[in-house]
């Protein structure tokens, strides 16, 4: 019986090991995409202010701060996408891992 014990850890091991390698490189590419779509987001809150400088100047219409705000939206619901298909990914290798979910662990 200790012997299944141990094939069993090594087994757990092996495929353990690969599947989180895997998930780094995987989770440094999908961690620069969540950068790059965090600096859109910055940068269309930078345009937002400086487009209300610019209307409150006379030099711009109200069209290019409607306009702003949505591609603004637009890129944060792509940042919120990008970080909560992050978090699925993450939760489906602990399951996959053998991890699991006990609703006694969570404190309220």
């Amino acid at each position: 019986m200790r012997l299944g014990v141990a094939t069993a850890s090594v087994t757990l091991d092996a495929v353990a090991l690969p599947a989180a390698q895997c998930a780094g490189q995987r989770g440094c590419g999908e961690q620069a995409q969540r950068q790059r779509a965090e600096q859109v987001v910055r940068g269309f809150a930078e345009t937002g202010r400086l487009n209300a400088v610019r209307v409150s100047s006379g030099l711009n219409s109200q069209l290019d701060l409607v306009d702003n705000d949505v591609r603004l939206l637009d890129a944060r619901l792509t940042a919120t996408n990008l970080a909560a298909e992050a978090a699925r990914q993450r939760v489906a290798l602990v399951l996959a891992l053998g991890g699991g979910f006990s609703a006694e662990s969570v404190q309220p």
